[in-house]
């Protein structure tokens, strides 16, 4: 299976999953934004339970939150083109060049299997960024992309960060 272009392609490919938006802006806003009013209602209500659940929901939406913010909100879509990785947060789009990739992990333990790229120089988006592949049904291994990716950008396995 491959992922990656090959000389002669024009079109860039997207490696990043079709859900990236889904999880970056749409449920990021709905949980947070639902769970918040959740939590409001109850400081707004005047009953023994609300009084008791409330402390508890406002420390649940806090860190669900920071959660979403940390691994659905900083997501990027990404592909693969003729100069390097195009890296989007949906306003602006980025090229990295496939050597400035000094390292490419994958959290096969989180069920979006994120994968973060690492770069040797800051970019716009930082000196690191999170993707979501497409869905697999791998279980606790890397996806082909990875070493797709570490090929592209010259790492060798010991060397990936």
């Amino acid at each position: 299976m491959s992922f990656g272009r090959q000389r002669g392609d024009l079109a860039p490919k997207r490696i990043s999953s079709w859900m990236t938006f889904f999880y970056k802006f749409v449920f990021t806003t709905v949980w947070s934004g639902g769970f918040g009013l959740g939590t409001i209602g109850l400081f707004l209500a005047n009953d023994f339970e609300a009084e008791q659940a409330r402390w508890w929901f406002l420390l649940a939406w806090l860190v669900g939150t920071a959660g979403l913010w940390w691994g659905c909100a900083r997501l990027k879509k990404v592909r693969i083109g003729v100069q390097g990785l195009e890296i989007s947060n949906y306003v602006r789009t980025v090229t990295v060049p496939f050597r400035d990739v000094v390292g490419v992990t994958q959290h096969v333990w989180v069920n979006t299997r994120p994968i973060t790229l690492k770069f040797a120089q800051d970019s716009a988006f930082g000196r690191s960024i999170l993707f979501m592949p497409p869905l697999s049904y791998r279980m606790f291994i890397d996806d082909p992309i990875v070493e797709q990716l570490r090929s592209l950008a010259g790492i060798t396995e010991g060397r990936s960060a």
